[in-house]
């Protein structure tokens, strides 16, 4: 009740807001501090006596603007729309269709100050135009790797498009299927930036799906230790499947599962290696049935370790004693 009562008191005067007015009547104070001024005989020049009314008037006003809680508001000359279109493989075209018509139908609602851009992606992400007023919708562009979702990409360059002096808003559609990157992670960073994100769904073509979400393996491992890479792959069904895992392009042991629904988690334990460096690992689920994935492009995930070997010092001499030759008397 206190909450709603100040809310209701609060109060603008043009470009200044009052949260707390009532403090505003604290300012008859100058009038008796003017009349003291003016029925002083404190002996003194007419610009002592002036300058001495002013700081007085001044100190007083802004104690109380102060306690008022008054604040300068700027409104912004209108919004920018950013609408994020979902162009991956997994949204049938006919989906996009409607989408588009649902965003012309949005511009064609814009005020004369609002301005709008679209972003389209899959793995990528592009976009055709800079923000602009209502009016034509820009010709559809095309994603480079539309095997992947990306959303978080996609609203990275949302981010990056918006103009400083509107309000800025994200409208996403997407069927929410990603496989690369983090989305949430990207919508709570709008959210601390004061960006709305808007999410409207899209039917994603219907049938059945099995995907691997993450390949994991450790980031650096000892020669010749043991470790473990780690599968994280879902289905929407329970399925056997084959496992292929290949390290730096030769094929490993496959393995055979049986995925339950929901996600499934498959450690793949590994020798030690004895070669150091970066070595890349691959893992390709093949459904024992094919009417059990509709789209193949998300069935790969890759991870990379660094095994930790011993340095090696390459010694280069003459045919003389060691360090002694050419190469050795440049190094001395």
């Amino acid at each position: 009740m206190g909450a709603e009562a100040l809310h209701i008191l609060a109060m603008r005067a043009g470009p200044l807001d009052f949260g707390e007015p009532l403090w505003l009547l604290a300012l008859m104070a100058l009038v008796p501090i003017v009349y003291w001024w003016k029925t002083s005989r404190v002996p003194g020049s007419p610009l002592r006596r002036g300058v001495s009314l002013a700081v007085r008037c001044v100190l007083v006003t802004g104690i109380v603007l102060a306690l008022a809680g008054t604040r300068l508001v700027w409104s912004s000359k209108g919004i920018c729309v950013l609408f994020v279109m979902d162009q991956s493989q997994s949204v049938p075209a006919p989906a996009l269709n409607i989408v588009r018509e649902r965003i012309h139908n949005e511009i064609q609602k814009m005020g004369r100050d609002d301005q709008f851009a679209i972003v389209e992606f899959g793995g990528d992400a592009v976009i055709e135009s800079v923000p602009s007023p209502k009016g034509k919708i820009p010709p559809e562009a095309k994603v480079a790797d539309p095997g992947r979702t990306d959303i978080a990409r996609a609203l990275r360059l949302a981010m990056a498009t918006f103009p400083a002096d509107r309000q800025k808003r994200i409208v996403l559609f997407s069927d929410g299927n990603q496989n690369s990157g983090d989305a949430l992670k990207e919508a709570r960073i709008a959210a601390a930036n004061a960006v709305d994100v808007d999410v409207m769904m899209v039917s994603a073509q219907q049938g059945h799906e099995v995907m691997v979400e993450q390949l994991v393996v450790p980031p650096r491992v000892r020669k010749d230790a043991h470790f473990v890479v780690r599968a994280i792959i879902s289905a929407d069904v329970p399925q056997s499947a084959k496992l292929l895992l290949m390290r730096d392009g030769s094929p490993l042991q496959p393995l055979q599962v049986q995925l339950k629904a929901g996600s499934n988690v498959i450690d793949i334990p590994q020798e030690g290696l004895a070669d150091g460096g970066f070595h890349e690992y691959q893992v390709t689920v093949q459904p024992g049935d094919a009417d059990f994935d509709t789209f193949a492009a998300n069935n790969t995930g890759y991870a990379f370790t660094q095994i930790d070997a011993p340095g090696k010092v390459l010694l280069v001499h003459g045919n003389g004693a060691p360090g002694r030759g050419q190469a050795g008397r440049q190094f001395q």
